[in-house]
């Protein structure tokens, strides 16, 4: 878990850190889990011979955060 191995929870994890602390709140006004995979490739080759590379738009609970860091949304 990232909030004891590595000191560093994960914003809106109400399990294991302090869900959102009240300086990211601007940033983080829904607490909601901010924890998410854009992209992952997987070491299974399709038809062409490429890696099975799989992509997930942001989640519309996040995209105020992400705005708010300057991050690309898509």
């Amino acid at each position: 878990h990232t909030a004891s191995v590595l000191r560093c929870p994960i914003v809106g994890d109400h399990k294991y850190g302090l869900g959102v602390p009240p300086g990211l709140r601007e940033a983080c006004p829904q607490p909601i889990l901010q924890l998410h995979s854009r992209q992952i490739i997987l070491p299974y080759r399709n038809a062409a011979g490429e890696f099975l590379c799989v992509t997930a738009p942001l989640p519309q609970h996040m995209r105020h955060t992400w705005k708010y860091f300057g991050f690309e949304l898509d």
